[in-house]
């Protein structure tokens, strides 16, 4: 019966390529801008951003078809490659498509305490297909595209290129088949797959990882760290896969079995996709669940599988499981649901008063239509999850929350202001919760193929192991695992976790077998002042806030660095002499800059359009540009920080501080026009004190803000919603000549109680070297997405991570702008006296001359006393 079922599927399957031809493009059909790229041997070589090729091309039958490519991934600072797609003229899906680049694994190494270190990774520049699949995440499936009979013409633009496109393919869509094999099985053969010896992957985020949960776990040993799983959190976005090579000895039928891990997604599952050499060999194998639970467990596929002898790859891809068409459906929602609130706030502003009456149902026409609309929405996406959860445990309290308040008001319109703040956390919340139910996070130990004689590994450990394992593993915590530390050059990384480890895989990976020097790097983020002052520092210190290292060179505790005869050499093409500015110190520099960030202007495009307004590129454009915006009820960001003040000091042609560096400048007629300026957009254009950029950015509350340009990075990675809704420009200028910005900054010292001085300047020459700087960066981007791109000091650093090239050159504009605050004896006096100032005035009402020459007499007499204590002399 199930073998006549077979050749019934056989049958339909020869049936549907009569009514369905692949139509190959290859790259000769296309003709192409050449100024992106160019044909080479085997393929079109596109190997700069943007761009586009054309061809038309003949369909035989009507019908879905899959988009195929055929393409080899050039070595390149960007992850994915990013392209849009147009047939016949419009566009394909609302945004770009990422086609993955691929990574190549090395071996796993091992340091000098015998503990695991990650493999190294690398671009495979071998031929790879990948089906065309939706960006968001809104369907398991890949994209579908209806064509008719005739001819089409097909246009694909670049975006994020580097690679060679061999070919195109319209394949006619097919439905996966059920398992076809025999009636029985035999066989005693187990194949044993370590997780953590990846062979490929679609990032370089998905690394191997330590795991000492449990004995059973493959390797362990209780006294060194082995990296002996694979995946976990970062293994978490819809088409990121992980591939695993294996050998078969011998020809057969084999099952399935993987020890996986699923503690994060309480009440729901993960979702792979499982590849067996290129294809998807059943559709039980397209959406394989893995179900939460605190524990190891194994999760088998009943289906076998028909292996030959040879060698054969496994894939594992997330997919979005289920879930995917109404989370896809319930974004949507969310996005009309922040064009409703937007629509209110211009009508009431985001603090309505609580004495009007709005008439918002009348002054909105359609509103209640659209909240009915909305509410229906809502309640269909939420029966549709409750049917596929089953008995998931998957809550609906955010959706049910937002279907009650819309209930009430639809009721009672007239209580909408009053409850408009609880309005937008709903949405906020509803949007929070979308994001958390995506996620598809997986450990995986092992994969094993048996076949039917075979049985699968134990799972967990018995009790008695688990015991003597734990014993092992707190004996071994109370021992040294670096005999040779007190030898080493001790590095100090002032920053998070992730960053500490790329450094200490850097430094094992190149610097210490280049130089033979050994390097103990450790993360410390607080208490190092404390250190220093107490000689219980290290040698150096990488990511020192930029006001550190001249309040600990008063006091001798830091190594000049301009004392190397190669300084000059070293900094020249690296950063610009003004990045220096904050480490000088009574004429010697005590510290080389690494990070440097600046604020830029964001706006939004869409509501610009709307309002009929263009960004302002001058303070008198901004101004005017404030009540249009403001009239819609919504709001302006500027940075009430005190480094706001100092770019308009700058901008208007003034100082900080007097040539010597001992007292202030406040007394200038510069200054007096800088802080009214200042002070007068938050008290006579009432803009707020302190905003969350982000959110009231995403929604369009605030269409207009000047932050720090990292903001940008964070919008491409979690705000996808307004993907190509906004840009960003430089700040304003004064009278258009320059938009001068006071930047923020992190930088290396060596301490002054450095035993090792020449190995300390070799590996701050190292880590500050171009190339060095480059890897670090793409490093921590790829770890953390575009949220965790690298906030270089050096220009030529900066073009060679993933910025666009329009977003590059706005960067670099402002950048060349861009002006440290120099750091004085008694400076820390300055922030804070001008941060009193400012609140005097805006708050207490006080005269702007007034309090600014009082507080510059504090500030003054605070920098004399200062310089007085340390032996400098008087200041003005």
């Amino acid at each position: 019966m199930r073998r006549g079922f077979a050749i019934v599927l056989i049958l339909l399957t020869v049936l549907s390529t009569l009514f369905g031809v692949d139509v190959v493009l290859s790259c000769d059909d296309f003709i192409l801008d050449d100024t992106c790229m160019y044909m080479g041997d085997d393929g079109i070589v596109w190997n700069r951003y943007g761009g586009e090729i054309s061809c038309t091309f003949e369909i035989e039958e009507s019908g879905y078809y899959d988009i195929i490519l055929s393409y080899r991934p050039l070595e390149s600072r960007m992850d994915d490659i990013e392209l849009y797609f147009y047939i016949d003229g419009g566009q394909m899906g609302e945004s770009f498509f990422e086609i993955p680049r691929i990574y190549s694994y090395g071996q796993i190494r091992k340091d000098e305490n015998g503990d695991d270190l990650r493999a190294l990774t690398w671009v495979d520049s071998s031929s790879v297909q990948e089906h065309l699949r939706p960006k968001d995440g809104s369907g398991a499936g890949f994209v579908q595209v209806h064509l008719d009979k005739g001819v089409h013409e097909l246009v694909i633009r670049g975006r994020r290129t580097s690679f060679v496109l061999e070919d195109l393919t319209m394949h006619p869509h097919s439905d996966l088949q059920e398992c076809t094999g025999p009636d029985s099985y035999s066989g005693c053969v187990l194949i044993h797959v370590e997780a953590e010896n990846i062979s490929r992957s679609t990032s370089t985020t998905l690394t191997s990882q330590f795991d000492r949960s449990s004995s059973a776990t493959s390797p362990s040993d209780p006294s060194h760290l082995l990296l002996n799983i694979a995946g976990g959190t970062n293994w978490n976005k819809d088409g990121d896969f992980i591939a695993w090579d294996f050998d078969v000895e011998q020809e057969g039928w084999f099952q399935i079995g993987m020890r996986f891990r699923q503690n994060t997604k309480t009440g729901l599952a993960s979702y792979r996709r499982i590849w067996i050499d290129g294809k998807v060999p059943y559709a039980t194998f397209d959406e394989v669940a893995f179900p939460f639970d605190g524990t190891w467990q194994l999760r088998t596929i009943d289906e076998f599988i028909h292996l030959k002898a040879g060698r054969h790859e496994i894939r594992i891809e997330v997919v979005p499981g289920p879930y995917s068409a109404q989370m896809s459906r319930l974004q949507r929602i969310v996005d009309d649901l922040n064009g409703i609130y937007r629509q209110i706030i211009m009508i009431t502003s985001t603090s309505p008063d609580p004495d009007r009456e709005y008439d918002i149902d009348r002054e909105i026409p359609g509103l209640m239509d659209d909240f009915a609309a909305v509410r229906d929405a809502l309640v269909a996406c939420a029966q549709e999850l409750n049917v596929i959860s089953g008995e998931t445990g998957m809550s609906y309290t955010t959706i049910t929350t937002l279907v009650n308040q819309i209930d009430s008001f639809i009721r009672d319109p007239e209580s909408i202001p009053d409850r408009l703040s609880v309005f937008k956390g709903n949405i906020t919340s509803l949007s929070s919760w979308i994001y958390s139910v995506s996620e598809q996070p997986l450990d995986l130990d092992w994969i094993e193929f048996r076949q039917a004689e075979a049985g699968f590994s134990d799972v967990n450990g018995s009790f008695i192991a688990d015991l003597v394992y734990s014993i092992g593993t707190l004996i071994s915590s109370f021992s040294s695992e670096d005999e040779d530390a007190d030898g080493a050059l001790e590095v100090w990384v002032q920053t998070g976790r992730d960053q500490m480890q790329v450094v200490n895989d850097l430094v094992d990976e190149f610097f210490t077998p280049s130089t033979g020097i050994d390097v103990e790097v450790s993360l410390v983020q607080t208490g190092i002042e404390q250190a220093v002052l107490a000689g219980s520092g290290p040698d150096v210190v990488l990511f020192m806030p930029y006001a550190t290292p001249v309040t600990l060179a008063m006091r001798n505790a830091l190594y000049p660095l301009d004392s190397f005869e190669d300084f000059d050499e070293t900094v020249i093409g690296y950063a610009d002499e003004d990045d220096l500015v904050p480490y000088r110190f009574e004429g010697h520099c005590y510290a080389l800059p690494l990070t440097e960030t600046f604020p830029m202007m964001f706006y939004r495009t869409d509501i610009f359009q709307e309002l009929g307004i263009e960004p302002p590129s001058t303070w008198d454009e901004f101004k005017m540009v404030i009540p249009i915006i403001q009239r819609a009820n919504m709001e302006v960001g500027l940075s009430s920080a005190w480094t706001t003040f100092v770019t308009f000091l700058m901008q208007n042609g003034g100082r900080l501080y007097d040539e010597d560096r001992t007292g202030t400048m406040l007394d200038s007629e510069e200054a007096y026009r800088a802080f009214r300026d200042y002070t007068r957009y938050y008290s006579d254009y009432s803009l707020p004190l302190t905003f969350d950029f982000f959110n009231r950015f995403r929604s369009g509350e605030m269409p207009l803000a000047i932050t720090d340009y990292t903001e940008w990075g964070r919008l491409d990675y979690a705000a996808g919603e307004i993907s190509g809704l906004y840009s960003m420009a430089p700040i304003p200028s004064t009278n258009g000549d320059g938009s001068c910005c006071v930047t923020n900054a992190q930088a290396a010292v060596i301490l002054g109680d450095c035993d090792m001085v020449e190995e300390a300047w070799a590996f701050l020459k190292w880590f500050v070297s171009v190339d060095v700087q480059t890897e670090y960066g793409l490093r921590i981007e790829s770890q953390m997405g575009p949220s965790g791109r690298y906030q270089t000091v050096s220009d030529e650093v900066m073009s060679n991570l993933s910025w666009l090239p329009e977003e590059l050159e706005v960067l670099l504009t402002q950048k060349a702008e861009a002006y440290a605050v120099e750091q004085i004896p008694g400076s820390y006096y300055t922030q804070r006296n001008i941060t009193s100032a400012f609140r005097n005035v805006v708050i207490g009402g006080e005269n702007e001359r007034e309090i600014l020459d009082r507080y510059g007499d504090t500030i003054d007499r605070e920098i004399m006393r200062k310089r007085q204590e340390l032996g400098l002399g008087g200041g003005s």
